[in-house]
């Protein structure tokens, strides 16, 4: 999305397309684990490469969706699963940026508890708990949000108009299925009563897709190239602390 003019649904729509095809290819099919027995330090490699793969997946994963939808003429839903793929994105940026800390302290600090959050984290009273009993809180995203919009300008505010149509507000509701018909003095509800209050509608939605998937595009490649000299830095504090307990 270039320059300052505003691309057409159709445009918006295709580059979307092939920013979804681009990172379906370069999806990954195997993590290569570590065994439960190897020490903690040696283990959190693993665990970055494992929430970097599995935010991919599921950024890929929603798109697809959202793209059909956005196809059939049903904007609404598109943006929900669009928000979704925000949110990903945003967790994807707050994981680089954990790593990179590790990289420029040379000290892998407190990386293993954020790891696990993301791994195994949750609100509900169903998710795994730790071995003490209590629930790992999940990253909360309006966080990661806040922190990836410092970086990029605008972008909360963009997710905030995208949200009102992921709750049941007048847009997620009456401004999406209804139009009044001020002759009849009656609304009109459909599936498509949105192509008819607003002109490309789907426009909305797919401006946010396009920035989410720009953003994973971006970060995902900056975390594959940071996760070796992350790996060393793990691997070598798991060492030292070894050769400490030896002496």
């Amino acid at each position: 999305m270039a320059g300052n003019r505003v691309p057409s649904e159709a445009e918006l729509l295709q580059e979307a397309e092939e920013l979804h095809h681009e990172l379906f290819e370069k999806l990954p099919t195997k993590v290569k684990c570590k065994p439960v027995s190897a020490p903690d330090n040696e283990r959190i490699p693993f665990k970055a490469d494992l929430a970097n793969t599995a935010l991919i997946y599921r950024a890929v994963d929603i798109t697809g969706a959202a793209l059909d939808l956005a196809k059939k003429k049903r904007p609404t839903p598109a943006f929900v699963l669009s928000r979704c793929v925000f949110e990903t994105a945003a967790l994807l940026f707050l994981l680089c940026r954990r790593l990179q800390k590790v990289v420029e302290t040379n000290k892998v600090g407190d990386i293993d508890k954020f790891l696990n959050r993301l791994h195994v984290g949750g609100r509900s009273e169903s998710i795994p708990k730790a071995p003490d009993g209590n629930i790992i809180t999940s990253i909360h995203i309006s966080n990661a949000i806040d922190k990836l919009s410092k970086e990029h300008k605008n972008l909360a505010r963009e997710y905030g108009f995208i949200s009102e149509f992921a709750h049941p507000n007048f847009l997620g509701t009456l401004g999406s299925y209804g139009k009044l018909n001020k002759e009849q003095a009656i609304y009109d509800f459909s599936f498509d009563a949105f192509y008819k209050n607003i002109p490309e509608p789907n426009s909305y939605g797919l401006c946010m897709l396009v920035l989410s998937l720009l953003i994973v595009k971006l970060y995902y490649k900056e975390l594959t190239d940071i996760l070796p000299r992350f790996t060393e830095i793990c691997e070598a504090e798991s060492k030292n602390s070894k050769d400490e307990q030896k002496q």
